[in-house]
C-alpha cells in the first residue's frame, strides 16, 4: 500500500468520508486534514501511554510498600526501581514543556521516606494494608 492510499484510508476511517468526498478535496487541504489526524492519534497514543505508565508505577510502588522484608536498603532499591517504571524521553521532554518539574529526587526515595516493615501483618491482614501506606504513626 502506498503513502497516499494509506493517507485515503486514514481520512476514510477516522472521518467516515466516502472516496469522492475525499477526491474533492484539494491536494494541500487533504495533507492537511491527514497531518490533523496524525497529530490527534499520536497525542491520544502517548497519553494512554502515559496513564498506563502512571498507574503502573502506583501500583507497583504500593506493592512494594507491603513487601513483608526486613532490609530497609532492599525496600528503597524496590521503590527506586518502581517510581522509575516508564519515564521515557518522550515523556520527560513532555512534561518539561508542560513546565512540570521532576526533580531526580522527586523519582527517588531516601532511606528515610522508606516505610517501616510491619512484622505483625499477616496476608490480607488490615495491618498489612496499612503498612502500604507507610509508618504505624500516619495511620491515625
Amino acid at each position: 500500500m502506498g503513502s497516499y492510499a494509506a493517507a485515503f484510508d486514514l481520512v476514510s476511517s477516522e472521518y467516515g468520508w466516502t472516496d469522492e468526498e475525499i477526491n474533492n478535496l484539494t491536494l494541500d487541504r487533504f495533507w492537511q486534514v491527514v497531518a490533523a489526524i496524525s497529530t490527534k492519534q499520536y497525542l491520544q497514543l502517548r497519553e494512554q501511554k502515559s496513564l498506563v505508565a502512571w498507574q503502573t508505577r502506583q501500583l507497583a510502588t504500593y506493592m512494594v510498600g507491603g513487601w513483608m522484608t526486613d532490609s530497609k536498603k532492599a525496600k528503597q532499591e524496590a521503590l527506586n526501581s518502581a517510581a522509575s517504571i516508564a519515564f521515557d524521553d518522550i515523556e520527560s521532554e513532555q512534561l518539561k514543556d508542560a513546565d512540570v518539574e521532576v526533580a531526580e529526587t522527586d523519582l527517588t526515595w531516601t532511606p528515610d521516606q522508606v516505610p517501616d516493615v510491619v512484622t505483625d501483618a499477616q496476608p490480607g491482614s488490615f495491618e498489612r494494608f496499612m503498612g502500604t501506606m507507610g509508618d504505624r504513626s500516619r495511620w491515625r
